[in-house]
């Protein structure tokens, strides 16, 4: 809820609506922290937060994956997202402060060949597009063709405006073909998720 705040001096804000840092703002002596959640100053001095970060997208059609190639998974249906943090034309989250976040992800594959290998990560690069950490590796290989499915999480400190992906690798010998979620309702085969847990230590 809006925390109300009444302010009895005169102050300079630079732009209405601007966001707090981490560091926080501070008005006649009081700190004003925002704990790594977006908060901003209306017009009458009142402090408002966005939502706490949290996503779940899931994809509805099939997706094919080259054989040898690190592919970013093109989740790209939205279930929720309370802040619009996740780029769907990019298929990536795009952290909004900086703090420690809780990620999953699950893909499903169909593999074709015998022995070969399927491997899943979140790819973590900074604003610049340098990448920063692969983590949540998972890794098999199954002795029978089958639908492959792969899960990973991770609970991380992710800096402001990085972008998460994740992406799958195979060794099938040619393409193979990620399951799509159908569209009623079923959103297990491949899906992508992520929560803000809170300011970093």
């Amino acid at each position: 809820a809006p925390l109300d705040i009444l302010v009895y001096s005169l102050m300079k804000i630079d732009k209405i609506g601007e966001r707090t840092s981490n560091a926080g703002v501070t008005i006649d002596g009081l700190p004003i922290k925002d704990s790594g959640i977006n908060a901003a100053l209306d017009v009458v001095g009142q402090l408002t937060y966005k939502s706490r970060s949290s996503f779940h997208i899931w994809m509805v059609t099939a997706q094919s994956i080259s054989n040898i190639t690190w592919t970013t998974i093109q989740y790209a249906t939205v279930q929720h997202d309370i802040n619009t943090d996740y780029d769907t034309a990019n298929y990536r989250f795009v952290v909004p402060v900086t703090g420690i976040y809780l990620l999953t992800a699950s893909s499903s594959m169909n593999i074709a060949t015998a022995d070969k290998q399927t491997q899943l990560k979140f790819m973590i690069h900074n604003s610049s597009g340098v990448e920063q950490h692969q983590i949540g590796y998972a890794s098999s290989t199954q002795s029978t063709t089958t639908q492959e499915s792969r899960s990973i999480s991770a609970t991380i400190e992710l800096s402001n405006a990085w972008r998460v992906y994740v992406q799958i690798y195979h060794d099938n010998g040619s393409a193979a073909t990620l399951n799509a979620s159908s569209s009623n309702g079923d959103k297990t085969q491949n899906y992508f998720t992520g929560v803000y847990l809170g300011e970093s230590a």
